[in-house]
């Protein structure tokens, strides 16, 4: 089974089976290519949350909606806080399949949020399925929040594990 699938308006991702690591985990949310503000209902701002979870002990996985606004990142990050709460140090990988290129008051709202946290985060790696220009755009950004050598950007969930993976035996 495909685990993307489209219905109806090019501009309402549904997930029908998340792109979530875990085959187990199915959520059914609806998603625009849209930003999400304060005026958001709580279903979508669930949606949001549910969009960050904890992959095993110590791994954090993020699945960036399509449109991030400062809204959208305050909340999965405050999620990002939520779920690391007992864990000194965490792994983060950031799942940039369905997201846009951010505009560049959204890229400093990024780093801002990533800088609050950077002491825990052990490792950082993004996927985005070869989109040249987020890969182009992840690897700009990160550059500047980590040192080299604590992130990477790759092509898929599998080759952000094996990342982490390579990351544990350092």
């Amino acid at each position: 089974m495909n685990k993307k699938q489209y219905y109806g308006s090019k501009n309402i991702y549904k997930r029908v089976k998340v792109i979530s690591p875990r085959e187990e985990n199915i959520m059914l949310t609806i998603i625009k290519d849209r930003p999400y503000e304060s005026h958001s209902t709580e279903d979508e701002i669930q949606a949001i949350r549910d969009r960050v979870e904890l992959y095993g002990s110590d791994c954090i996985v993020l699945h960036q909606i399509p449109v991030p606004s400062e809204f959208s990142l305050e909340i999965m990050f405050n999620r990002v806080d939520e779920l690391s709460m007992n864990i000194q140090k965490y792994y983060l990988i950031i799942d940039l399949v369905e997201t846009h290129r951010p505009n560049a008051a959204i890229r400093v709202k990024i780093k801002e949020q990533f800088q609050k946290r950077m002491k825990n985060i052990k490792y950082a790696v993004a996927y985005t399925e070869m989109n040249l220009l987020l890969n182009i755009a992840a690897t700009f950004v990160f550059s500047f929040m980590f040192e080299k050598g604590n992130f990477s950007v790759v092509k898929s969930f599998q080759d952000a594990l094996n990342e982490i993976e390579k990351a544990k035996k350092v």
